[in-house]
């Protein structure tokens, strides 16, 4: 937060947030701030102005403090737009951006540059840099988009969300001060009075122009973008709304983010501090400089706990910067922090991430299937399927005509061209379809017709052997079999599964039934196992569903409780995953494993953090290793689902992979992430051609 330098000696922890001091004796180019740059769908009708320049990978976005836009970064981003793509922004009301929707909580203000961000085709991994205020939006893009993060660095950040009740009590009514003293400048301007005639507060003695970035004119800055910094802060009503409201929101914003930290995990950190927010000389009384010595102190010990947040963490304190802007005093030590992370993210790419991709849709996808390393479908809402032939860089969106009202839940891809798809819900909008063009034109194969039945997953064995389960009807699982490339879905006879229990029924996870073919000798042995809620059970059959056998599952049972989805990796060995649907963060018994082919299961020593929605297993891994993912994360085993360790806290819908090397996972409003690197238990790749 810019402007409340003058309040300093008042507050402790508060004062990383404030503004003042020396500027940078040398200026950079700063000629990009002068027009607007991109200006980037943000969501419901607002557009964010982007400013991105040079190229690679990861991408650095800044944010800047309250009262602040993008010169802020005029002397770092131009550095690091050298080795890396870099991206700074206005927040709406601030400089080219035009005003947003109220209230401005970080929440939103997160969102909305994490949509910016994708409609300009800008995915991750994202390098997030906030200062002060900024860096309290950065933690909540974090904490609501951290499997697209690479690392977070922050710069003097605001640490209300850490700080003890008494010294929140005290920056809260700074904040309620600060407040009206802006509602008063705003205020003039709508009235179409001059800022000055606006009265100056004792307290900070600032006027209302003033109190943007450090004041003006600012010395690492052209006369030319001061003038027109200057100008907005004089003119702009919208400017001051923004403020106005950000401020007023903080301290629910550091609310949000006590009650949503979450590890970065090995990502790393840097907390930038400056040891010198006071600027005191030798002139300055004792008493007056004890008071500010043990502000300091209580500001470095508070941004220190930062450092909790991530296993690879680091403090670097600026000696030479009097206002917390670091980024024009010393620029240095913010361009070397940022390179750490951007060095420690390159190094850590033998291991892999998790990186966004455009998917062109915004549709929820629940369908996914892999055909190998280049060749992936995904389906979802409004009869959506999208499909990429470049390893998940590009993707291609398409509706299956006449489906746009049902959820394509499932689908399974035989090549680049054919692909079957399977759409859940009641009676008539339970369908199957096939296309053989690559999506441009469709197959209606199967309708339901009986008003009993949802259809809820399927699963194939070849490119023309497959298998549908749905939910019990009269008192049995319906079952729909193929042979013939789905030409003719057969019903398996009822009288070969055995009964549902009161209540049962599978999930319509998309991926609640899994196949597998072994070969004895001459035979072709085709195995299929599907699961079961409200009963948590495990059905198999070793014929192609002539016949079937059930066991019972170790999960948690009852209302919306059960088994959700199973994986395979061979005849023997199998994973399946479950809990609460109703309440996904509670661990109760949501995993197990067999060695025998499903005839017992044993649940998992150490579990996933919370309710998962599907599992899958990594082709070619030892262990072998296991994916799951639900609404409270991704979590992976390398034993075969006997210990689970959470990965990141990404809500995802469905994973799988195509090898230890390539996996993708999808979910709400078109998510696409693609894993890269190598999988926890998996083998890194030869470096032999």
């Amino acid at each position: 937060m810019s402007g409340t330098v003058k309040l300093r000696g008042l507050f402790l922890v508060v004062a990383t947030c404030c503004a003042g001091g020396l500027a940078a004796s040398s200026k950079a180019d700063d000629s990009i701030y002068l027009n607007p740059g991109v200006m980037a769908p943000a969501g419901d009708g607002l557009v964010l102005n982007l400013y991105c320049i040079g190229s690679g990978s990861p991408t650095v976005v800044f944010d800047s403090g309250h009262q602040d836009w993008a010169p802020a970064w005029s002397v770092v981003q131009p550095e690091v737009a050298k080795w890396t793509r870099a991206c700074s922004y206005d927040r709406p009301g601030s400089g080219f951006s035009p005003a947003g929707a109220m209230p401005r909580t970080s929440i939103r203000i997160a969102d909305e540059l994490h949509d910016a961000l994708h409609s300009a085709g800008i995915t991750g991994p994202y390098i997030l840099v906030g200062h002060a205020f900024g860096g309290l939006n950065m933690k909540v893009f974090a904490y609501r988009h951290m499997a697209e993060v690479a690392g977070l660095v922050l710069i003097d950040t605001d640490a209300g969300d850490v700080a003890p009740p008494d010294v929140l009590q005290r920056e809260h009514a700074i904040f309620d001060e600060q407040e009206r003293d802006l509602m008063a400048c705003r205020d003039a301007l709508a009235a179409g009075k001059p800022l000055s005639s606006v009265p100056v507060p004792t307290l900070t003695n600032t006027t209302c122009e003033q109190r943007f970035f450090r004041g003006f004119p600012e010395k690492a800055w052209s006369p030319e973008l001061n003038a027109l910094s200057l100008k907005t802060a004089q003119t702009s009503v919208e400017l001051f709304d923004a403020v106005v409201s950000e401020l007023h929101e903080m301290p629910g914003d550091e609310v949000y983010l006590k009650q949503h930290q979450q590890s970065f995990g090995s990502r790393p950190i840097r907390v930038l501090t400056s040891a010198d927010h006071f600027g005191d000389t030798e002139s300055t009384p004792t008493a007056v400089h004890l008071r500010h010595l043990k502000s300091e102190a209580a500001i470095a010990e508070a941004q220190a706990q930062f450092l909790g947040l991530s296993s690879n963490a680091k403090q670097v304190f600026a000696y030479h910067s009097n206002a917390a802007y670091i980024q024009f005093d010393q620029p240095d030590i913010v361009l070397a922090a940022i390179r750490e992370v951007y060095d420690a993210n390159r190094a850590s790419s033998a291991f892999g991430q998790w990186n966004t991709r455009k998917s062109n849709t915004t549709a929820s996808l629940h369908g996914l299937s892999i055909v190998d390393a280049k060749v992936v479908w995904a389906s979802g809402t409004g009869g959506t399927f999208v499909r990429t032939t470049d390893g998940g860089e590009t993707w291609r969106a398409g509706a299956v005509p006449g489906s746009e009202k049902l959820d394509s839940r499932d689908v399974y891809a035989v090549d680049a061209e054919t692909a079957y798809l399977m759409s859940i819900g009641n009676r008539d909008e339970s369908r199957i379809y096939k296309t053989t063009d690559a999506g441009s034109t469709w197959s209606l194969q199967y309708t339901e017709q009986n008003p009993k039945a949802f259809l809820d997953c399927m699963a194939f064995w070849s490119a023309t052997r497959g298998i549908v389960v749905g939910d019990a009807v009269d008192g049995k699982a319906e079952l729909l079999t193929t042979s013939d490339g789905g030409v003719h879905w057969t019903p398996v006879p009822s009288e070969s599964v055995p009964p549902a229990k009161a209540g049962e029924g599978s999930p319509a996870s998309g991926t609640c039934i899994a196949t597998h073919s072994e070969k004895k000798g001459k035979l072709e042995i085709r195995h299929a196992w599907f699961v079961t809620e409200n009963a948590s059970r495990v059905f198999h059959t070793a014929d192609a569903g002539k016949t079937w056998t059930v066991s019972e599952a170790p999960l948690v049972t009852g209302l919306n409780q059960g088994v959700f989805s199973i994986a395979v990796a061979d005849a023997n060995r199998l994973a399946i995953v479950g809990g609460d649907y109703d309440h996904p963060q509670m661990v109760k018994p949501n995993s197990a494993y067999t060695d025998d082919g499903g005839s017992t299961w044993k649940e998992s020593s150490r579990r996933p953090a919370g309710y998962r929605w599907c599992v899958a297993i990594v082709p070619g891994t030892p262990g072998p290793t296991v994916f799951a993912v639900g609404p409270t994360g991704m979590d992976y085993s390398i034993d075969g689902g006997k210990n689970w360790d959470q990965m990141n806290e990404v809500d995802a819908n469905t994973i799988a992979f195509a090898d230890a090397h390539h996996g993708w996972a999808v979910g709400q409003k078109g998510l696409i992430l693609k894993f890269e690197g190598t999988v926890p238990g998996g083998m890194a790749p030869s470096l032999k051609k």
